[in-house]
């Protein structure tokens, strides 16, 4: 089991959709409900929902990456509004779909992470206890 050392080695396994501690098994079952522990290492998530974060996220992302097609698609093209309106709505329902897990599997890692930090600062067992000081109460 290859435990994750770094937030960053958490967020890529997130965002991969696979568990953020061991990144072997699933994080997610069906489209984005999450599990309530990996299958592989065991590790628990319940109480890690990210609630609206994801959702906005994506709103982000997606509106940010089909503006360049949108300008397009208005400015230089010569097609009829309904045939830009399909286009444009297929684009951004495949650019949703495929972020919006992603974007939770992110979230949740951050979660599961932040929460291992403060953890590991509450019993004394943090590395560098400077760095998440503040977590302390």
């Amino acid at each position: 089991m290859a435990d994750a050392r770094t937030l960053a080695q958490a967020l890529v396994h997130g965002a991969a959709l696979t568990c953020p501690r061991c990144g072997e098994a699933r994080l997610f079952h069906h489209y984005s409900k999450r599990v309530d522990a990996c299958a592989h290492c065991g590790e628990d998530f319940v109480g890690l929902d990210a609630d609206d974060g994801p959702t906005w996220l994506t709103i982000v992302l997606s509106t940010h990456a089909f503006w360049p097609v949108f300008m397009y698609l208005d400015r230089q093209s010569d097609m009829s509004a309904s045939t830009e309106l399909a286009i444009g709505l297929s684009v951004m329902t495949a650019l949703v779909l495929f972020i919006l897990p992603r974007a939770r599997g992110l979230f949740v890692a951050h979660m599961w992470w932040t929460e291992r930090r403060i953890a590991s600062v509450m019993n004394g067992t943090a590395k560098h206890p400077d760095a998440v000081a503040s977590a302390a109460p």
